[in-house]
């Protein structure tokens, strides 16, 4: 049992470095994946990419498919391969950690070895739904992110439509902002012209995918104004300002629940305080 634990790192150690040597060919779906959703994991080399995609693969196979959050995955740029990986790599970490550690525990005499392990199957479990959790708080604030950028979007295409049409002012209004909102309205907006798609048809599918109501209703507005030519200046400048006041107030109304829920932790520190203050006085008050 002494010798297993180093055993083991030597294994692993020695796995690392013939995965690292041996020569990988690079993935071509992923790269494909990677430039026309946006470089989601750049980072990330062929080799560790293409291990990633068989795990994740494989799961995807045998696991229900209702359960994959597909449209925060979408927002995110994030595929369903990396999401399986993920929480296969989440839940193996839960069961290892005990498991090494009753090892070790047993190795040296303090415990023995099946109770960690048996402490790691519900931590496994634990593990693998933190990722959904992890996924949907990402979504969600990339979400709000991204209704934001859609109430600037929409009037920047309000201030370029004198003089041009929707489509000319949907694409110059893009070219104007760097952050990944416009990146992924751009490159939505390039593929429509590439496939001879209405570009107010694919703004409105990509609001679709990625489950962001704000970018369907603008589309929709645009569509309006490209199928019977009618003057949406107005319009686009007064949704694009209600838009902004409507997340305005949900921030609002996000710190003053934020704040009420800091009222409880709050008045308990003061009652522990207090008590830390007033109990010497009291028991000197009662041994008097």
């Amino acid at each position: 049992m002494i010798a297993l634990i180093p055993g083991l790192i030597a294994g692993i150690g020695i796995a690392l470095v013939i995965a690292a040597v041996v020569p990988r060919q690079p993935q071509l779906a992923a790269a494909i994946e990677r430039v026309e959703f946006g470089t989601p994991e750049t980072a990330v080399s062929d080799a560790e990419m293409d291990f990633r995609t068989r795990v994740g693969t494989w799961l995807a196979k045998r696991l229900p498919a209702s359960t994959v959050p597909r449209e925060d995955l979408r927002l995110i740029n994030k595929s369903v391969e990396s999401y399986y990986y993920d929480k296969a790599l989440s839940a193996v970490t839960g069961f290892v950690i005990p498991m090494l550690s009753g090892l070790a525990g047993q190795a040296l005499g303090y415990i023995a070895f099946y109770i960690p392990t048996i402490i790691g199957i519900p931590l496994a479990v634990v593990m693998w739904l933190s990722v959904d959790q992890d996924i949907k708080k990402k979504a969600a604030d990339a979400r709000l992110e991204f209704a934001r950028g859609v109430a600037v979007y929409l009037e920047l295409f309000a201030a370029r439509k004198r003089g041009t049409t929707a489509t000319d002012a949907l694409e110059s209004a893009a070219e104007v902002g760097n952050s990944w909102v416009f990146r992924r309205i751009r490159q939505a907006l390039h593929r429509a012209r590439y496939a001879g798609v209405a570009s107010w048809d694919a703004l409105e599918q990509l609001g679709g995918d990625i489950n962001v109501p704000q970018l369907v209703e603008m589309a929709k507005i645009v569509r309006l104004n490209g199928e019977r030519d009618a003057s949406v200046y107005e319009t686009a400048r007064a949704k694009g300002k209600s838009l902004r006041h409507e997340l305005l107030n949900r921030e609002h109304e996000q710190a003053n629940t934020d704040s009420e829920r800091l009222q409880v932790p709050l008045a308990l520190s003061l009652g522990i305080y207090a008590g830390i203050i007033l109990t010497p006085m009291i028991i000197n008050l009662f041994t008097a």
